[in-house]
């Protein structure tokens, strides 16, 4: 269920960016990191989260089979 969770967090992390780039918003601090260690929105910011929803998968399938063998 948290990886569910997690992995529909960080899709919409990452469509929300993807909007706010094409909208060609230029932000100083993406948020990703916090107020303390600022980046800016740049085209790749989206791709962090795309592969953070791809671990969230991996861990999903990685998981849901184990749990069946035992």
């Amino acid at each position: 269920m948290g990886v569910c969770v997690a992995l529909a967090l960080n899709a919409g992390y990452a469509a929300w960016m993807t909007l706010s780039i094409a909208r060609g918003l230029d932000l100083a601090n993406c948020g990703c990191y916090g107020m303390y260690y600022p980046q800016p929105l740049r085209w790749y910011s989206p791709l962090k989260d795309l592969v953070l929803v791809g671990m969230c998968y991996a861990l999903h399938k990685f998981a849901r089979k184990n749990v069946a063998a035992y």
